[in-house]
């Protein structure tokens, strides 16, 4: 169930919210309310933060190298280290229960330059296959900022949003 507030002239279904900690706000991704039976989620619990995807593995050495950023359909984030290894990036993407073909995911390229960059393509992608985006290099430096978005399928509002930086050196 999503949460809706007045905006003094419709009902608007709210994409983020917040809550004081004692020193700052903070976002929530996970909210439930007690039903008179149960817990009942009624905010969506998507999570997703500026993150980088790196493959350094062919720096001075030369060759092709990639770095992958991937959504899931597990509902785990992973992203690949300097050493090009896949890697879990604790508490992303799905952080609660929930279905994930209910969201939708898409890629915008911000900035960057050199190799190849790949991925599902252009618009809204179902989240309940895995996604996976990479930039490619071939003897060379490339980097890409994308900022990646998260919508409810349902309803394409969207609620989460993080730029990832891709960066490969395969330069010898």
């Amino acid at each position: 169930m999503p949460v809706k507030v007045w905006d003094g002239s419709a009902w608007t279904e709210v994409g983020k919210l917040s809550v004081w900690n004692g020193s700052s706000w903070v976002p929530v991704v996970n909210a439930s309310a007690w039903n008179g039976s149960a817990w009942a989620k009624f905010f969506p619990a998507v999570k997703v933060s500026d993150n980088t995807a790196l493959n350094l593995s062919k720096s001075g050495v030369g060759g092709t190298a990639a770095a992958t950023y991937r959504f899931a359909s597990s509902g785990q984030a992973s992203a690949t280290n300097a050493a090009g290894t896949l890697t879990n990036i604790s508490g992303e993407w799905l952080v609660g229960s929930g279905t994930t073909s209910d969201y939708e995911v898409r890629a915008t390229v911000l900035s960057g330059s050199g190799g190849s960059f790949s991925g599902p393509g252009a618009g809204w992608h179902n989240l309940g296959t895995t996604r996976d985006w990479s930039l490619t290099v071939t003897n060379n430096a490339g980097d890409r900022d994308v900022l990646m978005e998260i919508r409810i399928a349902a309803t394409s509002l969207v609620i989460a949003s993080a730029t990832i930086t891709f960066e490969v050196d395969s330069a010898p």
